[in-house]
């Protein structure tokens, strides 16, 4: 049975000189719409000087660390339309322009279910690696995981594939992207970075559709 590519899961990552976890709690984001009114918590938020950590019972979740804001959301089951970090990511950003930005990912995951562990692993090993002695290195290579890097006009694009098991017990071939967007110049004022990144965030949808084209296109689609 041929693999079919699935978007799993998207997360927005902000990098900044210094973020402040403190200001990172529900009533902060629904005061300032960054997330809606009616958003219910899935736990407990936490807030800290070093760590916060808010999570919500659509499967959105955020959290600040003092270099780094991550948005993150499960896609399972859930229309890409309806993918709501990069706004939340983009409203946080025009909240605070003068954080000092420096960079963005934005960061799909996906998978196809294979009909075994190995056969997952045999996808990996045989579709990426060439025949060569280190397939039959020992005992020959029962498994195998590596990153693929572009370059990009404004960063560049990673992807990592491997062979996994989800939650659910299915066996699946897993793809994580990185694609890291850089401001311009690190010299230039903290507003004119706090644009930049917003035009970046703007465009995830762009990054969605390379990353799964790509992953299209190793799966054999």
């Amino acid at each position: 049975m041929p693999l079919e590519f699935r978007l799993a899961e998207l997360s927005v990552v902000v990098l900044a000189e210094s973020h402040n976890p403190t200001i990172l709690n529900p009533d902060f984001l629904k005061r300032h719409g960054v997330v809606p009114e009616e958003a219910e918590l899935a736990a407990p938020a936490i807030t800290t000087p070093a760590f916060s950590r808010v999570a919500f019972a659509d499967g959105v979740s955020l959290t600040a660390e003092a270099a780094r804001m991550i948005f993150s959301e499960n896609l399972i089951g859930k229309p890409l339309e309806e993918a709501s970090v990069p706004r939340m990511a983009n409203r946080y950003v025009e909240l605070l322009p003068h954080v000092g930005y420096s960079a963005v990912g934005i960061n799909p995951g996906g998978h196809a279910v294979a009909a075994s562990q190995e056969a997952a692993n045999a996808f990996v090993r045989e579709r990426m690696l060439s025949d060569g002695p280190w397939k039959d290195f020992g005992e020959g290579i029962t498994r195998a995981a590596l990153t693929l890097h572009y370059p990009r006009n404004d960063g560049h694009l990673s992807v990592s594939v491997d062979a996994a098991q989800l939650v659910t017990g299915e066996h699946v071939v897993s793809f994580a992207a990185n694609r890291h967007h850089q401001v311009a110049r690190l010299d230039e004022p903290a507003t004119d970075r706090a644009e930049q990144l917003r035009t970046a965030i703007d465009g995830w949808k762009e990054d969605i559709d390379a990353f799964r084209d790509l992953c299209e296109q190793i799966i054999g689609h």
